[in-house]
């Protein structure tokens, strides 16, 4: 695979070999893709090797890509990461080493066309801090999309995730949460699936009217709700 840095402001003509959409599952076969104002303005059918004889849509300062020997794809999203999580420590290693390997799992997901990932919370706000350390660019890697401290019922699963809340204490919660300017909500509905007894699933943390209280309040700040369920 073969990463190439691009611009927003480029003006970009792809020359692919082979365009795959994901619109649907046809493979479009030797295409010239017309990129200006940071999007995919048309996509047209051309014969191999053919020049590009003027400019299109004001294209005065393009960039043509070659790409004729390769297929071109859109890029990937990873819907489900925990960043503070490195699938084996618990509690999390010690931030020095944790802040080695996120950044080398950025890295790492950008390498394998991952352009944006959908962090599910830690209790620490690590995958705020990726985010903004991201965006103002001090660290290479995809759009993180950030959950900040998850919800979760006080004595329930998910102790990692976040300190926990009360249903009295659930509105307070939330606006504590959104202060922070996350990109979703993350709620523990539910507690996780046993590795030892087939069948058995950690209980439902909140009632159904506290999951609408969630939501509303979610969808009042133009925000969706991420949930953990791994029950019934």
């Amino acid at each position: 695979m073969q990463l190439i840095e691009l611009c927003t402001k480029d003006n970009l003509i792809i020359d692919a070999g082979a365009l795959f959409t994901g619109i649907d599952q046809q493979v479009n076969k030797n295409v010239r893709v017309y990129i200006w104002d940071g999007k995919v303005q048309s996509i047209e059918k051309q014969a191999v090797n053919s020049r590009v004889e003027k400019p299109v849509g004001g294209m005065k300062n393009r960039r043509v890509i070659p790409a004729n020997n390769m297929t071109v794809v859109p890029g990937l999203l990873d819907c489900h990461v925990h960043l503070a999580l490195d699938g084996v420590s618990s509690p999390s290693p010690h931030r020095s080493v944790l802040r080695g390997r996120i950044r080398q799992k950025l890295a790492s997901d950008l390498a394998y066309g991952i352009v944006a990932v959908r962090d599910g919370g830690d209790r620490d706000d690590i995958g705020l801090v990726c985010r903004d350390k991201v965006n103002n660019m001090e660290l290479k890697g995809p759009v993180v999309m950030a959950s900040g401290n998850a919800v979760r019922k006080k004595g329930e699963y998910g102790s990692f995730l976040g300190a926990g809340t009360t249903p009295k204490e659930l509105a307070k919660t939330m606006k504590k949460l959104l202060m922070k300017n996350i990109n979703q909500v993350k709620v523990l509905v539910s507690g996780i699936v046993s590795f030892k007894e087939y069948g058995r699933v950690g209980k439902i943390q909140f009632s159904l009217q506290e999951l609408e209280q969630i939501v509303k309040i979610a969808g009042e700040h133009g925000l969706k709700v991420m949930a953990h369920a791994s029950s019934d």
